[in-house]
């Protein structure tokens, strides 16, 4: 008989039809675990056993990948061109926040990798897009829920050198300190924050090198690490000592 496990990835986990794909899948089969990428895992309470569903935690960069998008790239800051950008799909409630953030007096990039609207940018472009502000914008909203989403670009932005302005503290918190990254409720707050950073470069590379410290040790490791505590949680089976568990790219 076979004595694995399946490791299940749950991403829209707010959304009634995944909730219940997991609950068949589940009972079907019991040797089974689940990651949750984007939501509290307590958000799925009651459609599966406990300690079934684990995290949030961001999806698996490796070292080498890192390396390669890192490549000849300067984060230098005179090499930047906008205070902040936003990098992703403009929604109707972010486009108010991106407006008033120009209104402000700040410069203001949104999506800089994209000189052809008509040409889909890859994943080199978003990542020099990133590049290309002091700062990042993330919104945390879930499309079409009032429900903070753990989002990547937490953990790209400091990865590539860029520091991240959220406006959810809670889930970021639980891989970055409060010193590295800014938390704001409003354009105003937003803007108290960054304007001493920019005028203090010394400390702002400082802000900068933590995370990106943070975010290297962060961006191959803890996906795996979550997934190894729910099997053990669980009491399922490990993979074979001296072999290699997990793809490296």
């Amino acid at each position: 008989m076979w004595n694995g496990a399946f490791v299940g990835i749950l991403t829209d986990g707010l959304y009634l039809l995944h909730q219940t794909r997991v609950t068949r899948f589940r009972y079907a089969q019991p040797k089974s675990v689940f990651v949750a990428i984007d939501i509290d895992a307590s958000r799925y309470a009651g459609f599966v056993p406990e300690r079934t569903i684990f995290g949030p935690c961001f999806l698996p960069i490796s070292d080498g990948s890192v390396g390669a998008l890192s490549a000849g790239q300067s984060t230098a800051a005179s090499q930047r061109e906008f205070d902040i950008v936003f990098v992703g799909k403009v929604y109707t409630n972010r486009e108010r926040l991106i407006e008033e953030l120009k209104s402000s007096g700040l410069r203001v990039g949104v999506n800089p990798h994209r000189n052809d609207s008509t040409i889909r940018p890859g994943y080199t472009d978003y990542v020099d897009g990133l590049r290309r502000g002091h700062f990042t914008v993330n919104f945390a909203d879930a499309g079409g829920f009032p429900v903070s989403q753990l989002k990547s670009r937490v953990l790209e932005g400091p990865l590539f050198g860029t520091i991240v302005c959220s406006d959810e503290s809670e889930l970021a918190r639980n891989f970055f300190t409060a010193d590295e990254f800014v938390y704001f409720d409003s354009v105003q707050g937003l803007k108290a924050s960054i304007l001493p950073l920019l005028k203090d470069l010394q400390g702002l590379e400082a802000i900068r090198e933590a995370a990106t410290g943070r975010a290297r040790a962060i961006a191959s490791d803890t996906f795996w690490s979550t997934v190894e505590r729910a099997l053990v949680e669980n009491a399922l089976p490990l993979p074979a000592p001296g072999r290699q568990p997990w793809p490296t790219s």
